[in-house]
């Protein structure tokens, strides 16, 4: 059984059992995609909602899971600053990150802004020594629907300047 740390849209914090989502593995892996998309689906409802929702799956140093919802959007677009993503490296001590987004419309394929998010969270985390592990993008009604960066662009995730 473990615990993953969830903060919602107002920012409330509360500890979740993930002995109650089916994970592929023994246990929660932020590597697994497929573990990354069930805690999203769980949290979010990311497979049915009519909007675009960003989330950010952080890894801490002593290997705690904390999950933040980013933004809430429109059908084709969900707006957010790297700020909202970065805030947690700030509050907690974090070693990786996932980020996870919907398309409501099903089509995981990427939108150019997807692309130019990427690298600009890709390059933040290379700044503050943070593993960007995927950006993942969810299509609608289908858990098993999805488009990974590590897996078909992973030349994105990292990051194009030395600090």
């Amino acid at each position: 059984m473990g615990y993953v740390l969830v903060q919602n849209e107002k920012k409330v914090s509360l500890v979740m059992d993930t002995s109650k989502i089916d994970f592929k593995s023994d246990s929660f892996n932020l590597s697994s995609k497929e573990d990354v998309i069930s805690i999203a689906d769980y949290t979010f409802d990311i497979t049915h909602l009519d909007r675009e929702i960003v989330a950010s799956f952080w890894e801490t140093k002593s290997h705690e899971i904390i999950v933040n919802e980013v933004a809430i959007g429109e059908v084709a677009q969900a707006d957010f600053s790297l700020h909202e993503i970065m805030k947690i490296p700030f509050l907690s001590n974090v070693k990786a990150l996932v980020v996870v987004h919907n398309h409501p419309s099903g089509d995981t394929s990427p939108s150019p802004e997807d692309d130019n998010a990427t690298e600009k969270i890709a390059n933040v985390c290379n700044f503050f020594n943070i593993k960007l592990i995927d950006h993942i993008i969810v299509g609608g009604f289908n858990d098993k629907n999805y488009y990974s960066y590590a897996k078909t662009q992973p030349d994105l995730l990292e990051s194009k300047f030395s600090f």
